[in-house]
């Protein structure tokens, strides 16, 4: 019962967020919380994903964890609390055990964005934010495949409306970020290598991942 599964407790749910991940990569020199940001279909959760494989990252995705702590959820305003309430919780165990940490959610408003400022400052971790975007055409024809199911590993249940919704509310990202334009699959590779080769400067990525850019992006 979705009421239920709001009210547990805080700690089950990190405990739950923990196990369902699990950590396969070593940890790190010195970990990064990395803090996707984008609208629904701009290529976010593609990205994240390359990047955690290819970084030895742990990837927090929203819209899966939301899934496995609440079943068929709501996005009423009480289950994200729950869920991003959590997911930082778990980031932070996660740092403090020396590896680094993918926030995989749209994080578009300035509040989204703070919790992983607080955590990075209470960490001594680098806080590296990526911003996708893509023209609005490209966009909506992802939602458009998105809603007919063609991707299996995607775990995001926006449509048009909530992508429309979602623009009207954003706010620019004032601080320094990356911003990736993931209709362009070249300059996409291209990003991703460069900020992979950031992360490594920092000692943020597990030396026994191999750093192979290449695969589609959508």
């Amino acid at each position: 019962m979705m009421t239920s599964a709001i009210a547990r407790p805080r700690k089950e749910h990190v405990t739950r967020i923990l196990e369902f991940i699990g950590t396969a990569s070593a940890p790190v020199a010195q970990p990064a919380l990395i803090l996707m940001a984008g609208l629904p279909g701009s290529g976010k959760s593609t990205l994240a994903r390359r990047l955690a494989v290819e970084t030895g990252a742990v990837l927090l995705e929203s819209d899966a964890l939301r899934q496995l702590l609440f079943g068929g959820p709501t996005h009423h305003a009480s289950e994200s609390r729950a869920l991003f309430a959590a997911m930082f919780d778990a980031a932070g165990k996660l740092l403090r055990s020396g590896y680094t940490v993918i926030i995989d959610a749209t994080n578009l408003k300035r509040s989204d964005r703070r919790p992983a400022h607080e955590l990075a400052s209470a960490t001594g971790a680098h806080l590296v934010i990526a911003q996708t975007v893509a023209p609005e055409a490209v966009i909506l024809d992802l939602l458009d495949r998105r809603a007919a199911g063609f991707d299996p590993a995607d775990h995001s249940l926006a449509g048009v409306a909530v992508y429309r919704h979602m623009a009207e509310e954003a706010q620019p990202i004032s601080e320094d970020h990356w911003q990736i334009d993931t209709s362009d699959a070249r300059a996409t590779d291209t990003a991703l290598t460069d900020l992979i080769t950031e992360l490594r400067l920092m000692g943020a990525t597990s030396p026994a991942v191999a750093h192979v850019i290449g695969g589609s992006n959508s």
